[in-house]
């Protein structure tokens, strides 16, 4: 990888800035029903910025994911400059919470990610437990996005503007795996009426 799109990288990760694409017709989102999830036990580190006293969701979302490495977010502090002092802890936040939002996948849905680099969930299929973990990632990229440089809305009035229905009953969301970089992103897709189907993405962490 050339070091030009590892810096660019580094920016849009460590500062959560949202990829949007436009996708095929033909690409529905799958159907995955809850399941029980096993108990959270980890024995792999935690990153620096972990909470004090991580959730069952956090530490079971540490048995796959690795947090982005610490040369990219110094090459992002340097492209922020003074804004990162408070960006940070506020990126920290969204990826807690993006790792949470992960840990409470069934393991039928982790084995799916881990097979396929990709797993999608219909938001209404959604546990009451996953849409609370969702609309707190919603909050963290909203608090986040008002500090980036350009100014910002977060993923929810993103995907509002990208045609998703109020209540997201035209959204799926779940995990990509980007080979390219070595990341995984939460990622939400959104069907419009004319079945086009557009993407909105964070990346959480890597692997």
């Amino acid at each position: 990888m050339r070091r030009s799109h590892m810096m660019r990288f580094a920016v849009s990760i460590a500062l959560g800035l949202g990829a949007i694409f436009l996708l095929g017709c033909g690409q529905r989102a799958t159907k995955e029903p809850p399941a029980a999830r096993p108990a959270a036990k980890t024995s792999a580190p935690l990153p620096d910025w972990a909470p004090k006293n991580p959730s069952p969701e956090f530490l079971r979302a540490a048995r796959v994911l690795k947090p982005i490495p610490e040369d990219l977010l110094r090459q992002a502090g340097n492209e922020a400059g003074p804004a990162w002092a408070v960006m940070l802890p506020l990126v920290h936040t969204r990826w807690t919470c993006g790792w949470e939002f992960f840990g409470s996948l069934s393991d039928t849905q982790v084995q799916q990610f881990l097979k396929a680099k990709e797993v999608r969930i219909r938001v209404k299929l959604l546990t009451p437990e996953q849409k609370q973990l969702m609309e707190r990632y919603f909050e963290a990229s909203r608090r986040e996005s008002q500090h980036e440089p350009n100014g910002g809305d977060g993923i929810l009035i993103g995907m509002y503007k990208q045609g998703a229905a109020e209540d997201l009953s035209n959204v799926a969301v779940g995990f990509i795996f980007h080979s390219e970089y070595h990341s995984v992103n939460i990622r939400w897709w959104t069907t419009r009426a004319n079945g086009q189907i557009e993407v909105i993405e964070n990346t959480i962490g890597m692997r």
